[in-house]
């Protein structure tokens, strides 16, 4: 399973964000955390039906194989995703403005070569 997620409280470019890389991504699932921006809230309750999107907590994380962040590089601010930080042969793609604000990767593990794949 491949999944597309995004940081805590995501706001409208976190959660466009998301939306973009599932068009770019079909197969993949969208999750959204479940604390959002209140405006976000009040759009996705409006336009439910337009969005298939996910919460974190309806994800089983031992069948993801594939994982897409974007609008962060830092662990502690995804959703429920702990646990796949210490997964073997998790492919992780980052997709984000805010690459020189830290990394989310660590020294000397694979994943590495898998990030960045955009710089906004």
């Amino acid at each position: 399973m491949q999944i597309i997620t995004t940081h805590k409280g995501a706001d409208f470019d976190a959660a466009a964000s998301v939306m973009a890389a599932k068009i770019l991504i079909p197969e993949a699932v969208a999750v959204l955390p479940k604390s959002l921006n209140p405006n976000v809230r009040a759009f996705l309750s409006i336009h439910k039906d337009l969005f298939d999107v996910q919460t974190p907590d309806k994800i089983e994380l031992e069948e993801v194989m594939s994982l897409i962040i974007v609008d962060t590089n830092k662990w502690d601010r995804l959703d429920q995703m702990n646990r796949l930080k210490e997964k073997e042969n998790l492919e992780i793609l980052l997709w984000d403005h805010h690459l020189n604000e830290g990394i989310l990767m660590r020294p000397g593990n694979a994943w590495m070569q898998s990030a960045p794949i955009s710089r906004c």
